[in-house]
């Protein structure tokens, strides 16, 4: 894909943080954005700035949101049949809803451990299946929001580490099986990010402190950064690029050795 004015994008998990400065991004660069995402109220507020960001680039693009949760399989279809439906085409799909909790194996229960692959893993296997036609009708490109806690230790969050681990080789495999489709997957591997990290923690402000421990710099970061690659990799730049999980967004490579 040489340019991406007048593609077509959906964004998960787009009310907030990465996800919602992705589809920000998308917009400024002329795409018709798909924004989901489970509330409703935030949501509008994201195509709102959405809408502003495409005017202020000179585009007339056009924007949709779908909320709801992304382990329904109906939510999934809607998704993308109303971008099929509004747009007339998908070129985009970037996986980025997630969820963060759990906890130490002693104390793991299996709610949370489903929960966890339920969201982070399961729903984005079988989004990228839903997109998976008209993805291959247009050369696409997927980009999974993984973590850099995919290739990190630590005595917390197991089930969160292992779902993210999993969606790295789901794009290795991917890779695979879409390349000779013409279709690219990539993943996005950043730290914790400030916006993103209340919403999906059980105690946000422990967790932000943790993770400012275990930056060198007492980072946590900013939701750019995400953005940014995430809109790389379908773009120009990123055409020749495919299966690579890219630690980015305050990379760090201290192991966790702290209770949250």
């Amino acid at each position: 894909m040489s340019g991406l004015a007048g593609k077509s994008v959906i964004v998960t998990g787009s009310s907030s943080g990465i996800g919602e400065a992705t589809a920000i991004l998308f917009a400024r660069k002329g795409c018709n954005v798909t924004l989901c995402g489970q509330d409703f109220g935030r949501l509008q507020e994201a195509e709102e700035k959405c809408k502003q960001a495409g005017a202020a680039g000179g585009h007339t693009n056009r924007f949709i949101t779908v909320a709801g949760d992304m382990t329904d399989s109906g939510v999934r279809k809607k998704v993308v049949q109303d971008t099929q439906t509004a747009f007339g085409r998908l070129d985009v799909l970037v996986a980025n809803h997630g969820v963060l909790m759990g906890g130490a194996l002693p104390d793991l229960s299996e709610i949370d451990f489903d929960t966890n692959m339920d969201i982070n893993l399961k729903s984005t296997v079988f989004l990228i299946k839903e997109a998976l036609p008209y993805l291959e009708m247009t050369k696409g490109s997927i980009v999974c929001v993984s973590s850099i806690f995919s290739t990190m230790t630590g005595p917390n969050l197991l089930p969160y580490f292992l779902s993210k681990a999993a969606t790295d080789h789901l794009v290795r495999c991917l890779a695979v099986q879409l390349g000779p489709k013409g279709i690219r997957i990539n993943a996005v591997n950043p730290n914790a990010v400030n916006r993103s990290v209340p919403g999906g923690y059980r105690r946000p402000g422990s967790c932000r402190r943790l993770v400012r421990t275990k930056h060198a710099l007492g980072w946590t970061v900013q939701w750019y950064p995400g953005a940014g690659r995430c809109y790389r990799f379908p773009g120009q730049r990123g055409g020749q690029v495919y299966h690579w999980s890219v630690p980015g967004c305050g990379r760090r490579t201290q192991p966790e050795g702290q209770s949250v």
